[in-house]
């Protein structure tokens, strides 16, 4: 604290590691703890506006990071009103981890807020490190010789360049149709693999999905396919729960609808066990034959009135009324109110055998996968089901399918995804 008010210094690190340095001044008359909030709740102010996912916020106070994490309880009320905006905001983002560290740890945004206090700070000395890539790494003979052309290169690296480029001072890979790809180091891949698989975009897809996954994020490096069978198969949860391949006894005969959204399948998951921490106990799951796109929601009971909303909020509002709506035949679907309700919206109603649930085949199918995702996700905590379902959705909507090759946003919106990477 100085005459020009107190200071707070934030440093904001990316996940690539890229570093960001804030300094504020604020009333002069704030306690240090007061500080120290102030300087939690604009972090959490800056990254809720950038749309971050996970955080994890490092303090020297171990006051304010322990009433934060709940082991010390607030009593001030002072501090109080700050302890609660501070948890306000903490709610909004999927994972917030909270560590304790020495001022020692925390130079840089100690110096921010003595700067932004009105201290003088002492000079340093600035040492500018410049990232180089190592003889072992495999970019190396190519960045070098795109660097500093050379006729006494061999023949086979100049053919190897001409696939290669350099913009500021980083290697890009040409593909055949001229995208540019970023070429990675081995551990610059293994933290996208680990991304793209079970992170913020992760699917816990296959290996070739997440090959298109990665090229479509414009990354690139030699060993990528075998790189993802290898974390692909050492992945526990795609072992736990990955589905046994059949060969089908006969050719399928797939339905076949002539436009998006014409007809739908709507199919009931459950009852799952456990159910979820706020009760739900069934998924209810609406597929579009032409598009395959899903919608789906958790309900507590079965409810042809939740039917009804399904079809109403979730198709009709959406996409339109459809011509057809396939279903197993359940108690919901050939209830009087369901019946009547769709006859008000001239729909079709088709009924698959309830002894035989895979003549709704579409449905059955994505009630697999949409199954499958959750699990993977689930797996430490499995009655947070309901937490997850809407991520689940996502990532099956934007990955790229086998069977359509193309992802199934790009079905319905006509262009793919903007990913968070």
């Amino acid at each position: 604290m100085s005459t020009h008010g107190c200071g707070i210094g934030l440093v904001i690190i990316s996940p690539w590691g890229a570093s960001f340095g804030f300094a504020y001044t604020i009333k002069p008359y704030a306690t240090n703890n007061q500080v120290v909030y102030e300087a939690v709740l604009k972090g959490l102010q800056l990254l809720k506006e950038v749309e971050a996912d996970a955080i994890k916020i490092m303090g020297d106070s171990l006051l304010v990071i322990y009433q934060l994490a709940g082991e010390y309880e607030c009593k001030n009320d002072t501090l109080m009103v700050y302890n609660e905006k501070c948890r306000q905001l903490m709610d909004g983002f999927r994972l917030v981890t909270l560590k304790h560290v020495s001022r020692e740890q925390n130079v840089e945004a100690n110096d921010l807020a003595q700067g932004a206090s009105g201290y003088k700070l002492m000079m340093k000395d600035i040492t500018i490190e410049v990232a180089t890539i190592a003889a072992d790494d495999w970019r190396f003979d190519v960045f070098q010789y795109l660097q500093n052309p050379s006729q006494s290169a061999s023949r086979k690296l100049r053919y190897k360049a001409l696939k290669y480029t350099l913009l500021d001072d980083e290697l890009y890979y040409r593909t055949i149709d001229g995208v540019l790809l970023k070429c990675l180091c081995a551990d610059q891949a293994k933290v996208a693999i680990g991304e793209v698989h079970e992170g913020i975009c992760g699917t816990h897809q296959s290996a070739h999905k997440m090959k298109w996954l990665l090229r479509r994020a414009g990354y690139f490096w030699l060993t990528m396919l075998e790189n993802y069978f290898r974390y692909y198969k050492g992945c526990q949860d795609c072992q736990k729960f990955g589905a046994i391949q059949r060969a089908p006894a006969s050719a399928m005969n797939p339905i076949i609808k002539p436009w998006p959204f014409r007809g739908w399948g709507i199919n009931m998951i459950g009852m799952i066990n456990p159910p979820s921490s706020k009760g739900h106990k069934f998924i209810l799951v609406a597929t579009d034959y032409f598009t395959k796109w899903v919608e789906a929601f958790p309900l507590k009971k079965v409810d042809s009135g939740d039917a009804i909303q399904l079809v109403q909020e979730h198709i009709i509002y959406r996409f339109g009324i459809p011509q057809t709506i396939t279903t197993d035949q359940g108690s919901i679907f050939v209830s009087d109110e369901f019946v009547q309700f769709a006859d008000s919206m001239c729909i079709k109603l088709l009924n698959s055998s309830p002894c035989y649930a895979q003549a709704n085949g579409q449905a059955e199918a994505s009630n697999k996968s949409l199954f499958k995702l959750i699990k993977r996700k689930i797996s430490d905590y499995p009655r947070q089901w309901h937490t997850k379902l809407a991520e689940a959705l996502w990532s099956y909507r934007m990955a790229c399918h086998g069977s359509i090759q193309v992802p199934h946003y790009k079905l319905v919106y006509g262009h793919e995804a903007v990913l968070p990477w």
